[in-house]
Parts: C-alpha cells; structure tokens; sequence
C-alpha cells in the first residue's frame, strides 16, 4: 500500500509538474501575441498619422502654388528682390520645388536643353543651412 501511494504521488507530482509548464509556455505566448498585437496597432495608428500629415501638406504646398500662379507678374517680381527663395526665371514664372535628387515636385520638364539641377541653386544651399 505504501508503495502505491509512493507512485501515485509520484506521479501526481510529474501531471502537476507538466500542467505549471504548460501554463507557464502558455501564459508567455499569450504575453508574446499581446505586444505583437499592441506593436502592429501603434504601427497603423502611427502611418494614419503620416499619411494623413503628408496629405495636408501636400494640400499646402498646392496652395501655395496656386497662389503663386494668380499673383501678378509685376507683384512676383517685386516680391523676388526680397525673398531669396522664391524660384523665378525670365520667361517663366511657374514655381516649383527642387527635391534632394535634382529632380522638381511635378517632375514636368521644364528645363529641356539646360543642365539644371535645383541643388545648385542659391536658395535650396541656404535652406539645408
């Protein structure tokens, strides 16, 4: 009869054994699937904002040069002594922006036959200062 009880506890210490284990493995991959779950919501959260951060200023900048194209030529030419930034040619008045690659925001070709690159430029030198 000892015996018996000697092998049963035995072996109710190994089921409890095996069940704290279990638990414990399921516990940590419940743990694991939790953070992952938080991570993945912060990341969408996170890339709303941007998209929607880069949406309105995209809305700015199309402003601001639809303003820039129904101001008078005479005004723009005024306005350009005194705004070293402000991208004029003597033919053209449309404005553009010059990205870090040396290409414009709308990529329309309106340089042909001129090597240009908006990096050179005077005012793109004194905006990365």
């Amino acid at each position: 009869m000892k015996k018996n009880s000697l092998s049963l506890f035995a072996v109710l210490i190994v089921l409890l054994g095996l069940f704290l284990f279990y638990n414990v493995r399921s516990v940590r991959d419940d743990a694991r699937r939790f953070v992952e779950m938080e991570l993945i919501n912060e990341l969408s959260q996170l890339s709303v904002d941007i998209e929607s951060w880069i949406g309105g200023e995209m809305r700015v900048l199309e402003v601001m040069r639809e303003i820039i194209k129904h101001v008078p030529k005479e005004e723009l030419i005024a306005q350009a002594q005194y705004n070293p930034f402000l991208v004029m040619r003597d033919d053209e008045l449309d404005p553009y922006i010059g990205l870090a690659d040396g290409t414009t925001l709308d990529n329309r070709d309106r340089f042909t036959g001129v090597a240009y690159d908006p990096r050179e430029r005077i005012w793109y030198q004194k905006a990365l200062e």
